[in-house]
């Protein structure tokens, strides 16, 4: 039985992966972008008060997923931001592990396109010891410039936790994004 599925699961595969990279914006799609995040932010309510602290920074993305259509894709979609930040004395880095959906609007190489997904944000400082995460929601559209460029603007916003501190966050990326289909 263990053979059979193995068996299965290779040509089922095969069969998927013969069609994609061929340019045509259908099966196995992977990609990444690097740009910049002109507004990271995140708050957090402690002793009676509220400290907030944003910053501009660096942003980079990670993309791997599967197009069904030349017009919609489903994506794993990592995407990080980081800045040097005061409060904490160090540099600190925010941003989602997601599903990603993407809707171009036109043909590879031309195409305009919008998106969100949900998953989970993460919140990295290294003065926080205990670093939980949270939800994530986000909404993405953009430019299909050239048959697998883009540019991705990225608005997100989430929260994490850390002990008893529970942080609010929020980012907008601007990335310049190279996807293989």
């Amino acid at each position: 039985m263990k053979r059979a599925f193995l068996t299965f699961l290779v040509l089922l595969l095969s069969t998927g992966t013969a069609a994609s990279f061929d340019g045509y914006r259908e099966g196995i799609v992977v990609g990444g972008g690097i740009g910049v995040s002109p507004y990271s932010g995140w708050k957090v309510f402690v002793d009676d008060a509220d400290i907030d602290e944003s910053g501009a920074g660096l942003a980079v993305n990670l993309i791997l997923g599967y197009a069904w259509t030349e017009r919609d894709m489903v994506v794993y979609e990592g995407n990080v931001t980081a800045w040097d930040s005061d409060y904490f004395g160090e540099a600190v880095a925010q941003g989602f592990d997601a599903v990603s959906y993407y809707r171009y609007f036109g043909e590879p190489g031309k195409a305009a396109f919008l998106g969100g997904g949900i998953g989970v944000y993460r919140f990295i400082a290294d003065r926080l010891d205990d670093q939980g995460s949270g939800y994530s929601l986000h909404v993405h559209g953009g430019y299909e410039f050239a048959k697998h460029f883009q540019v991705n603007l990225t608005y997100a916003f989430g929260t994490t936790s850390s002990g008893s501190l529970d942080f609010d966050h929020h980012h907008l990326s601007l990335l310049l994004n190279a996807i293989a289909f």
